[in-house]
């Protein structure tokens, strides 16, 4: 398979698992910058560690905003310490 072919399928993955679809290919690196795509698949694999209502701004309509920008990004590392053992 090539790794573009490989590439979208991951992609497809993705949207399966957290139930919507993606940003343009073009606008994804943006969109995974913040976290809030890993939380969800977070959300999917273990919904009661990573609970829906804990993901900060899950819509993205204050990320679109840029002056709450870092505060998302400072979310998804908070997220990442408190699921993550090799953290403690």
């Amino acid at each position: 398979m090539n790794d573009w072919h490989t590439y979208l399928l991951s992609l497809r993955w993705i949207e399966a698992c957290i139930d919507e679809e993606l940003p343009a290919t073009t606008e994804l690196e943006e969109n995974l910058q913040n976290g809030v795509i890993l939380a969800k698949l977070g959300h999917f694999f273990a919904p009661k560690v990573v609970p829906l209502k804990r993901i900060y701004d899950k819509d993205l309509n204050r990320y679109k905003v840029r002056l709450l920008q870092q505060l998302v990004v400072d979310s998804a590392v908070i997220l990442g310490k408190k699921t993550c053992n090799c953290w403690q």
